[in-house]
């Protein structure tokens, strides 16, 4: 089984992508995950999210990026800058 990450509900193909990739995808209120991947404009990211795997989750905002640079964010839990 592969890396467990929430996806939000409308990023279908990416959501696609990902699996074919070996990722476990979960629903987003699933607490044990590696990363949340979302779109900024469709998730309130205040709405909280039970992170239990005790080393929280890498948050992914998908805008502008493809499955391939998503991957590598997670397999290196590094995330470019915010601005």
């Amino acid at each position: 089984m592969g890396k467990k990450i929430a996806i939000e509900e409308s990023l279908i193909d990416l959501k696609n992508e990902l699996e074919n990739m070996g990722y476990d995808i979960v629903d987003m209120d699933n607490g044990d995950v590696e990363a949340i991947v979302y779109m900024s404009a469709l998730v309130n990211m205040n709405m909280g999210f039970d992170i239990s795997n005790g080393k929280g989750a890498i948050l992914i905002n998908a805008h502008g990026r493809t499955a391939d640079e998503i991957d590598e964010i997670i397999r290196n839990r590094k995330y470019s800058s915010l601005f």
